[in-house]
């Protein structure tokens, strides 16, 4: 009978250190729930501060894109005009023929290609073609 009893004693011994290691591993899992708990929670409003951060700077982008863009449509507007006036007076000087620049006045008439409008397209190759006009004046 003693055998029985030590062998009972033995598992009872190996039962309360099997339930302190279950109440330790326990008590770990409750501290990382806590800290899964923590970190998702500074994740999340981390990533919210992120998304406004970025949406602000798009914001920003977009209205700076934008205001560059007014910027050189009116630019290409006053070119535009401009080389309306030059024509203007080009042709009144043409057509008036009373006027001598020297020595001879000549009959032929000068051709003076008009210059193709932007018409607020944002393809670079139509951007290409009116600023290579634009430089065939100068």
């Amino acid at each position: 009978m003693d055998a029985l009893e030590s062998r009972v004693d033995a598992h009872n011994e190996i039962l309360s250190k099997t339930q302190a290691t279950l109440s330790t591993v326990v008590d770990r899992l409750n501290g990382l729930e806590t800290d899964y708990t923590t970190i998702t929670q500074t994740n999340k409003a981390m990533l919210r501060e992120f998304q406004m951060g970025i949406k602000e700077d798009l914001y920003l982008l977009t209205q700076e894109v934008l205001n560059n863009r007014t910027f050189v449509e009116q630019k290409f507007w006053n070119i535009q005009a401009e080389m309306d006036e030059v024509r203007t007076e080009w042709a009144s000087y043409h057509n008036n023929r009373t006027v001598n620049f020297g020595a001879i006045t000549s009959t032929n008439a000068i051709q003076i290609p008009k210059l193709s409008t932007f018409n607020g397209n944002r393809d670079a190759m139509e951007v290409e073609n009116l600023i290579f006009g634009l430089e065939q004046y100068f």
